[in-house]
């Protein structure tokens, strides 16, 4: 492991380049520790009872995420003790590897784990080299995605926890694989949504823009939901099935997850609510939290300041410091 650039931030916060080899891969990324980290690296004497938290790309963009957010939750959880880390996956950032020319086959690989290999030999590598007593993954979107695929790959217990910031459980596809032929009752609702849906298109541009139009425009994306709800109590079509499962194995069990979502009317009107689906099963383990008004980049509203208070406060209960 190389370290470079030793940055002191403020007073009892140190930031840290870092890079470090795990399979054929040279990973590069930060460490943030504050005034209680004084454990050695190799080895890590001192650390076998402490967490680190590694957060993981969120989609291609690079280990900082967009505004500095991964910069400004790592920062927060060194001042409480916490040993952060934030690295590349190869191919991102300053990470060794090559990209796809489009971005779609990116988001196939994300969503279907195909970095939860790498990523879990790059867990390990940290763990065994400050010594620590394990591992907490988080991300937003792709790097949450990633986190699911990637603790059941890792050496057993080594993962402790999840911190999950919008994970993304529908698949991203050129085409949706056809559809079976509708009963009576559900081909009704299915004609009647099509004519809602070809006829209000045109019309809604021009109505939107008052506060009856506004009104409307609320009803039919009502009526449009509502019939998707009666048309199936299936998952949509172009659900991460690979996911969902991995998700089920990891909430029945008993691994800590901290879950947000990015909750705002447009969201909750026109997309599907995975998260009554999820939690159905799911045991006292999950923490799941819905930040209302914000983006799925956890940027705009108050989300920045929940984040920071509740993903600190959630760790230093789930692994209090050890004397």
């Amino acid at each position: 492991m190389d370290r470079r650039n030793h940055c002191r931030i403020e007073e009892g916060l140190t930031r840290q380049l870092l890079s470090i080899r795990a399979g054929d891969v040279v990973f590069r990324g930060t460490v943030h520790h504050g005034a209680a980290f004084t454990g050695g690296f190799r080895g890590g004497a001192g650390n076998e009872n402490r967490v680190g938290v590694l957060f993981l790309n969120p989609g291609y963009l690079p280990r900082s995420a967009r505004g500095d957010l991964y910069v400004r939750l790592a920062d927060d959880l060194a001042r409480h003790g916490c040993l952060v880390f934030r690295f590349d996956l190869s191919g991102l950032g300053e990470s060794d590897g090559e990209l796809p020319d489009n971005v779609l086959p990116f988001f196939v690989k994300v969503q279907n784990g195909g970095y939860a290999s790498e990523a879990s030999l790059l867990v390990g590598e940290i763990v065994r080299e400050y010594g620590l007593g394990g591992m907490v993954l988080a991300g937003i979107c792709g790097g949450a995605v990633t986190s699911l695929f990637t603790a059941p790959k890792c050496i057993p217990g080594i993962v402790r926890g999840l911190v999950l910031l919008d994970p993304t459980f529908k698949t991203f596809s050129a085409q949706l694989p056809p559809r079976a032929p509708k009963s009576g009752v559900a081909r009704v609702w299915s004609d009647a949504l099509a004519r809602i849906q070809g006829t209000s298109t045109g019309i809604r541009a021009k109505i939107v823009r008052t506060s009856a139009g506004e009104r409307m425009s609320v009803a039919y994306a009502l009526v449009k939901k509502a019939a998707r709800t009666l048309l199936s109590n299936k998952l949509p079509a172009n659900t991460n099935m690979a996911l969902i499962r991995c998700w089920q194995d990891q909430a029945g069990g008993s691994l800590p997850l901290l879950v947000f979502n990015a909750d705002s009317e447009a969201r909750r009107l026109d997309e599907y609510d995975y998260s009554g689906y999820l939690l159905k099963n799911s045991g006292d383990n999950i923490t799941w939290i819905n930040i209302e008004e914000t983006n799925h980049s956890f940027l705009e509203g108050k989300a920045p300041e929940i984040l920071q208070e509740t993903i600190t406060h959630w760790m230093s209960t789930q692994f209090p410091p050890k004397r």
